[in-house]
């Protein structure tokens, strides 16, 4: 039997529209032209030279070349989403264009073969990699800051022309810098004598006719210039010499710096703790002793743990503290570090999803103290009675009662399994926890007794509450038969 075989055919136009990639050796026929062209497993179409055209169909002018080439032109270049005028033609086939931006092929290459050293791919087409111009966006991905770096102002001064900034000094010290400074104007100065101001060296002129003093404790001289003074009735020569005057030696004008009214002085005698000093180079106020006697060191209690079901994420965490006294110093671990003195609230904002530890750690100068508390992640464990042979995640979960598991152990817990109308043969005990917690069965007992009358499975697929799949263990009591009565449960 004779066996035909075709060769792959079309018209010119077709195989210049669809413009494929010949196999290595495969032949594709021109209909309307009887031209073919075998193929290299890599050019495409319109970049093979016809095998049946010989030399005289090679194109020899640059003008032939740009009518069997594809060029990369400007709008080229815009729909393939590069900005017009980027990235220059460095080379084709490795020659360089002129001057005037030409590139000349010798006679004989009649393809592309590479275009700034970039070959085409198996369609014939080069990817020219187009150099981004650089603007305020791509500084600003890089990383940079527009004109960062540079000083705008010192002390609200611009800089001039050079760059120079001119900071200007006070000349002198005025009342308002000094007062701005903290100090008081004149503070300690003699400010008048008899109602008479010093002048610009400190000296204090008394005018004529008040060159003489006008009081003297509050007394002022008769016509003559003579002043007389008046002694209290109560002051003796005894009390006089007790004080440690000799007696005529004048007036007592203060004591401990305080000046008589009428000729009375008021002593005030100290009442706060500060106030009284004693003999002690460690303590040298009572109100240094007493705060040694009676300090009390920092306390410190934090809040905010708390416990959730395996798989929540915690998106914020609220913190929050109090101490027992005035604190010089604190600050939080998981890298929150030092805060205010003051404060007694933080939110931790990063996401949470596994156990974590907060402690705090306050100071008053002296002493430290410090709080901890824990948000943790766990699974629940779950018991109660049941009439189903075996239970699904919801019936598991439907159980009676559910306590957060941290063991396998189970404190006695009573169930009544007497039957009802539902269910006439009684009653299972069910007891669920998650697998992790399971290295080897709990020691069971039934009314005080140990009992290994129980149907064990393991379902390893149990979707929690936050629908994490999370191996589960499940006792079932008894193994085979239900409970008719009253039952205490004990897991150890």
């Amino acid at each position: 039997m004779a066996t035909r075989i075709q060769l792959r055919r079309g018209t010119a136009a077709e195989w210049t529209s669809a413009n494929p990639v010949l196999a290595a050796g495969e032949v594709g026929v021109e209909l309307d032209t009887n031209k073919f062209k075998i193929g290299t497993g890599k050019k495409a179409w319109k970049l093979l030279p016809y095998a049946n055209g010989g030399a005289a169909d090679i194109p020899t002018k640059l003008s032939q070349l740009e009518n069997d080439c594809e060029f990369i032109t400007i709008d080229d270049v815009g729909t393939a989403g590069y900005t017009k005028n980027e990235g220059t033609v460095k080379s084709v086939n490795n020659v360089q264009p002129d001057a005037n931006g030409n590139v000349t092929i010798s006679a004989g290459e009649g393809s592309v073969k590479s275009v700034n050293n970039v070959g085409p791919d198996a369609s014939g087409n080069v990817t020219l990699t187009i150099p981004p111009e650089v603007t305020d966006t791509t500084v600003g991905n890089w990383g940079y800051t527009k004109n960062a770096g540079t000083v705008t102002k010192v002390n609200n001064t611009t800089p001039d022309a050079q760059g120079n900034v001119s900071i200007a000094i006070p000349a002198e010290v005025t009342e308002t810098t000094v007062t701005n400074w903290g100090f008081t104007k004149n503070a300690g100065t003699v400010t008048s004598v008899n109602n008479t101001q010093p002048d610009a060296n400190g000296n204090v002129t008394i005018p004529t006719g008040g060159g003489s003093v006008q009081t003297v404790n509050n007394v002022g001289p008769d016509a003559n210039g003579n002043v007389t003074l008046s002694i209290p009735a109560e002051v003796t020569e005894t009390t006089v010499t007790n004080w440690g005057f000799t007696k005529n030696e004048g007036t007592v004008t203060t004591v401990n710096n305080v000046s008589p009214v009428d000729g009375n002085v008021e002593l005030s005698i100290p009442s706060a703790a500060s106030d009284i000093s004693y003999t002690n180079p460690e303590y040298p106020t009572v109100a240094a002793a007493l705060d040694q006697l009676l300090y009390v060191k920092p306390t410190v209690s934090l809040t905010g743990g708390s416990t959730n079901e395996d798989g929540v994420v915690l998106n914020s965490i609220t913190l929050n503290w109090s101490t027992n006294k005035a604190i010089t110093s604190q600050s939080i671990d998981q890298g929150i570090g030092t805060l205010a003195n003051d404060l007694r609230t933080y939110t931790y904002t990063t996401a949470t999803s596994t156990d974590k530890k907060f402690t705090i750690t306050v100071g008053d100068g002296k002493n430290t103290a410090t709080s901890s508390t824990t948000v943790s992640f766990k699974n629940k464990k779950f018991y109660g009675i049941s009439n189903k042979d075996s239970l699904t995640d919801a019936e598991i979960k439907n159980l009676a009662t559910n306590e957060w598991c941290s063991g396998k152990a189970l404190s006695k817990k009573t169930f009544d399994c007497t039957p009802t109308v539902e269910s006439p043969a009684g009653f299972y005990i069910y007891y669920a926890l998650p697998t992790s917690f399971v290295a080897s069965d709990p020691t069971f007992k039934i009314n005080g007794l140990q009992t290994t009358a129980y149907l064990k499975t393991v379902k390893a697929d149990y979707q929690n509450g936050q629908n994490k799949t999370v191996s589960y263990t499940i006792y079932r009591f008894m193994a085979d038969n239900k409970l008719t009565t009253t039952y205490e449960l004990e897991a150890v």
